[in-house]
């Protein structure tokens, strides 16, 4: 039977009234709000968002998707897609909707009440490579992970800016991993870097990453926590201070790189691996490390894609090159299935759903507590609710969009012809009107829902026409075979339940008992209370509940049938009697290392007891305060509904020790104990052990007094004696050996340098800065040892001839007419280490009759000539005679350059001069102070 025209087909049990309740008065009030919007544009009202709705691409427009009513109730009037590009839409948590154009390689940002954009389109590089980019939403926003530029980017809004965070160790390449590479859980983003290792992105940063043994097949996400699975099939969970083995999948050891993994955006309790090939499941349950393998079985799977959870069911993506249908499709055209897994029953259904649209890719997400898969270019979409049962949805029509359902002339139930859906409202190309205020009624105050009364059927009322007559009405069918019944003949109607005349909410399921041939239901998952009721209203009897041999391998499994005998579809005689086991007992899963109310809330769900209690002080690798580190039972015993498991957890508070005495003790053995207390230490440095007598590094004092009570973590300051003094002063200026007393004296060494200064023994320049340093490190002086002598030029009595004494000697016989200071400079001996000297040799000629450079007497000074100097044209010269030792210039301390000039020709005057002369006719001596 199509889906077409049908969207709410018959089941098995009722839902439960306030459920029904709910949907209409959903719809009732929606209708009233798209009644005012209509014709002034989605932007004059917000759609209700927690309507069990998603969002979608529909052709090249955004459109909001009622999960009560199947229709779009608002489209964007913002294009997202030009041609025939690709676009992703995924809804966020915090009401955002990213768009994703996989095509052009944009991501923007739309308001999910108003669906219009938070900000323009922002281009992602992606550089040649079509897949180096994945898009996906936390709990507070969108992201984009890009292997490109090995770095996760959100995705900025009005309220905040975009930030990139660079991944250190890279991002792995897409052909390196079979799965996906990046998952989002809570607020963090969890990616695979190139390093075999998981790195967390929060809050701005990369906040640790995890390494992991083994070559990644892919990440997933399975009771809440990011898991990595390995070639081999081990499955780690990522988010603990340590990769934590969950179990292994066999399927994912047998060709990695036909392994997909469970989707992040249907993520559900447990692990998922699908043979993309073979159509192999491997289910792995980490709460108790077991693992359960089923084959798809019906239609040959063709090309398999990664799944997603609802529930107690699986459903995996065929996109399907194959028509399975037997012809229903006109042209014998393929389409995409959604294959169906029932954990319930540990069993795959045979037949898998249709989803509209070609054969080939489709989207497929859990969103409003229901399953969605279509195609972008496809007017309908498949929606599956969390009870497995399915329906078409319609996105409106769009000259851009196919039909699928419409195109192929498939009937409605029962020859009834669909009847076209009107296109949501959209924007018009006019500035709309000012919105109308629609407001939400308060939730105390919300219309009722309509009341139907169920019909009458009169003697020979087929079901077929019951159940036609009843969908009429606004309630659902749902026929039951009931034997046969005095005086009717075969398919007339018997009875209905609830009795005709009864008023129901619209919407509710009425079960028509008709005269058929008496075969046993197919009860297999249902409560067990539920399975009876229906039973006895086919007119057979119910036994009293048997509890099952089988284990139940989820919470959702307790209380459920797990064998009927007879089995289902067994001919039967009316008032037969049906015995039904169920499970009434379950494995323990091990609560080891989880938060105590993490466990309790656990056992909750398990439909068991919860005794906490208070252990040992959470101090060893892995242990934190609250964490359970025992419990009784231990995992994997098997346990009834409503038994009580003590989780044991770890104290939050230890005593503070003595971490000071017996002296002395060491900074690194103190914070050794300290840490092994369960506190947190931190060293710190103190005063100077210089004149204590105690070795730096020992402590001497503590924060928390030994004796007090603290929380585990909490920081105790360890203080210890400095291996530094502080340099306090600067030297220059001192007599080096007073400075050399006072270095002593504060623990360090003095290291003198004789070097060149205008005072003797006096501190002329310090190499080692003023501030904090080593004990026992040198502190270098720089210092004069040579005492300077001040230098003097007489000239003669009677010539013009000068003479270069140390003033304190006074002027030669003969001399002293007019003195010239000339400066202190060296004399020798004791100047004969001056570092840089530079000799200055005297020459001086008495030989008379102007033979002295045309003088009777002539005196002249070098510092290069240091031969004897006897002109051919002249007597002898005696010489050269040592007379002072000058600095080399350029010190920069304070000295003056010294020149010796002479005249050309003859006779021949030298002098000496502090002022540097023109011409060639001179020469540097050196400097003098």
């Amino acid at each position: 039977m199509s889906r077409a025209g049908r969207f709410a087909p018959p089941r098995l049990f009722r839902r439960p009234a306030n459920r029904a309740v709910g949907a209409v008065t959903v719809v009732c009030v929606l209708a009233a709000v798209l009644a005012v919007a209509v014709g002034v544009g989605y932007t004059a009202t917000r759609p209700f968002l927690d309507d069990g709705s998603t969002y979608a691409a529909n052709g090249y427009t955004l459109t909001h998707l009622n999960g009560e009513t199947g229709q779009a109730d608002a489209t964007a009037r913002q294009p997202i897609a030009t041609g025939q590009e690709k676009v992703q839409v995924i809804p966020s948590p915090d009401g955002q909707v990213i768009v994703h154009n996989r095509n052009t390689d944009t991501v923007q940002s739309f308001d999910g009440a108003t669906l219009t954009p938070n900000a323009p389109p922002v281009s992602i590089p992606r550089g040649s490579a079509f897949d180096s980019v994945e898009v996906g939403v936390t709990r507070s926003g969108g992201y984009v992970v890009n292997r490109k530029t090995d770095s996760v980017e959100t995705i900025g809004t009005p309220q905040r800016g975009p930030t990139r965070i660079a991944i250190p160790d890279g991002i792995l390449a897409q052909a390196e991993a079979s799965g996906s590479v990046q998952v989002p859980v809570d607020d963090s983003v969890w990616v695979l870097t190139k390093k075999n290792s998981v790195a967390e992105v929060t809050g701005g940063r990369v906040a640790r990453t995890v390494p992991f043994d083994g070559s990644p097949v892919g990440l997933t996400v399975a009771d809440g926590h990011p898991v990595v699975v390995v070639a081999d099939g081990r499955a780690y969970a990522v988010d603990g201070r340590a990769p934590r083995q969950l179990g292994k999948l066999s399927l994912a050891g047998s060709n990695g790189s036909n392994v997909v993994l469970g989707s992040w955006r249907g993520a559900g309790r447990y692990v998922v691996a699908v043979d993309k090939v073979k159509g192999n499941v491997a289910i792995l349950d980490p709460r108790v490390g077991t693992e359960r393998a089923v084959q798809l079985t019906g239609p040959t799977p063709t090309d398999l894609d990664s799944p997603a959870t609802l529930g107690s069911w699986i459903y995996v993506p065929d996109r399907n090159d194959h028509n399975e249908r037997g012809g229903q499709r006109q042209g014998g055209d393929a389409r995409p299935r959604l294959w169906r897994i029932n954990l319930s029953t540990g069993l795959a259904e045979g037949r898998p759903f249709d989803v509209p649209g070609q054969h080939g890719p489709f989207d497929l997400w859990v969103d409003g507590g229901r399953v969605w898969a279509g195609q972008q270019y496809d007017q309908r979409t498949l929606v599956v609710d969390a009870d497995g049962h399915e329906r078409d949805a319609d996105k409106g029509a769009r000259s851009e969009v196919v039909d699928s359902e419409s195109r192929t002339g498939t009937e409605g139930p029962r020859g009834a012809q669909p009847t076209p859906s009107a296109p949501p409202p959209v924007a018009p190309s006019a500035p709309a009107a000012p919105p109308t205020a629609v407001p939400r009624p308060p939730a105390d105050a919300a219309p009722p829902a309509r009341r139907v009364t169920v019909p009458s059927f009169p003697k020979g009322t087929l079901h077929q026409q019951a159940c036609d007559r009843l969908e009429q009405s606004g309630l659902r069918c749902q026929p039951l075979p009931a034997g046969d019944q005095d005086g009717l003949a075969a398919d007339e109607v018997i009875n209905t339940s609830p009795r005709a005349g009864a008023l129901v909410p619209e919407g509710s399921p009425v079960t028509v008992s008709y005269v058929g041939p008496l075969r046993t239901p197919n009860v297999l998952g249902q409560p067990v209370d539920s399975a009876c009721d229906y039973l006895r209203q086919a007119g057979l009897l119910c036994t009293t509940k048997q509890p099952s041999g089988t284990l139940a391998l989820s919470p959702e499994q307790l209380g459920q049938v797990s064998g009927q005998s007879p089995r289902a579809g067994a001919s039967v005689a009316k008032g037969s009697t049906v015995t039904l086991t169920y499970y009434d007992s379950i494995a323990l899963p091990s609560f080891i290392g989880q938060p105590q109310g993490t466990a309790c809330a656990t056992l909750a769900t398990y439909g068991l007891k919860c005794d906490p209690k208070e252990g040992g002080t959470a101090v060893g690798t892995g242990q934190a305060p609250g964490t359970v580190g025992a419990q009784d039972p231990p995992p994997s015993t098997v346990v009834k509904a409503g038994s009580t498991v003590t989780v044991t957890y770890y104290s939050g508070q230890n005593t503070v020790g003595d971490y000071v005495n017996p002296v002395p003790q060491t900074y690194q053995d103190a914070c050794a104990k300290v840490r092994a207390a369960g506190f947190t230490c931190t060293p710190v440095e103190g005063v100077t052990a210089a004149g204590t007598g105690q070795q730096s590094g020992t402590v001497y004092a503590q924060s928390l007094g030994p004796g007090t009570k603290a929380k585990i973590g909490s920081t105790i300051d360890i203080t210890y004696y400095s291996p530094n003094n502080t340099l306090s002063t600067s030297y220059v200026g001192w007599d080096i050996n007073a400075a050399c007393a006072d270095i002593s004296a504060h623990g360090f060494t003095c290291n003198p340098v004789p070097d060149l200064f205008p005072v003797a023994n006096q501190v002329g320049a310090q190499d080692t800065p003023v501030g904090k340093q080593p004990i026992g490190s040198p502190v270098t002086l720089r210092y004069s040892p040579w005492q300077p002598v001040e230098y003097t030029l007489y000239q003669h009595n009677t010539l013009d001839v000068w003479a270069l004494r140390k003033t304190p000697d006074g002027p030669p016989d003969g001399y002293g007419r007019r003195s010239v200071p000339i400066g202190r400079a060296y004399a020798p001996p004791g100047s004969e280490n001056l570092p840089g000297a530079r000799n200055i040799n005297g020459f001086y000629c008495t030989a008379g009759k102007g033979r002295c450079n045309g003088l009777d007497v002539n005196h002249f000074y070098s510092y290069s000539q240091i031969g004897s100097y006897s002109p051919a044209d002249s007597g002898p010269w005696n010489g050269p005679n040592l007379i002072a030792r000058f600095m080399p210039c350029g010190l920069g301390r304070g000295e003056r350059p010294v020149w010796r000039t002479w005249t050309a020709g003859t006779p021949r005057y030298y002098n000496l001069t502090t002022t540097q002369p023109a011409g060639s006719t001179n020469e540097l001596l050196g400097c003098v102070w």
